[in-house]
């Protein structure tokens, strides 16, 4: 396990990163036709979203 220390303001830009993200994944999951790498991109977005719980989880929620 990873351990990572931010402030507040740390923590804010990092959520709001994985958000950004994850809105990106969903677009490129759309426009996707290959089935692997649209599989592959849910896959990716199910794991960002467990790491943006846990960001959550962990500090002050911030609206997007």
């Amino acid at each position: 396990m990873i351990t990572l220390r931010l402030n507040n303001d740390e923590a804010v830009i990092l959520r709001n990163i994985v958000r950004s993200f994850i809105e990106e994944l969903r677009v490129e999951i759309m426009h996707t036709d290959k089935r692997e790498y649209r599989d592959m991109l849910k896959q990716q977005e199910i794991i960002v979203k467990k790491i943006l719980e846990e960001l959550e989880a962990k500090g002050t929620k911030v609206a997007a």
